[in-house]
Formats: C-alpha cells, structure tokens, sequence
C-alpha cells in the first residue's frame, strides 16, 4: 500500500467517526429528552460523572463496548440506531 493511498484511508476512517460521534450524541440526547430526563440523571444512571455523561452528548468522548450496549438497553433501541447506522429505533431480539 503506498503513502498517499494510506493517507487517504484514514482520513476516510476519520470522518466517518466524527459522522457516527455526531449522529450518536444527537441521538442520545434526543433519548434522553424523551424522557425528561437531566444530564445529571443520565449521569448516575450510567454511573459517571456529569462531565463523562455530557462528553457522550457534545461528542467528545463516546461509551466503551459495554457502555453502548447498557444505553441501548436502556432506551430500548439497537446499537445501529444509537450509532446512525439505521434510522429503524426497533430492537430485533433472539432468544439466547
């Protein structure tokens, strides 16, 4: 793979995080509201701290493997949504 070839494979990789970091805080935020819910409130739900919660919603951080799966359980939505990947909110369960 030459230089300017891998250049631009990772700035493709890179705007496509800052797309799903954007589209995941306006979603959670959009969840959160629709539960009348505070920042603060999130926050414990989540056990963080309010800056850690807040930095989901400003997308300057975003949850670990474990921390997606918890919000999208708890606001009953698929990762994929929570992620912009579909824009379908339903949860598609299997029996385990």
């Amino acid at each position: 793979m030459n230089d300017a070839f891998a250049v631009h494979v990772k700035t493709v990789h890179i705007k496509r995080l800052e797309v799903i970091m954007t589209k995941f805080s306006e979603r959670l935020k959009e969840l959160r509201q629709e539960r009348g819910l505070k920042q603060r409130e999130m926050a414990e739900i989540c056990g963080l701290k309010l800056r850690g919660y807040q930095c989901y919603e400003y997308a300057a951080s975003c949850p670990d493997f474990e921390g997606l799966v918890f919000l999208a359980d708890y606001f009953d939505v698929s990762t994929d949504y929570l992620l912009g990947r579909t824009d379908c909110r339903e949860v598609k369960r299997t029996n385990p």
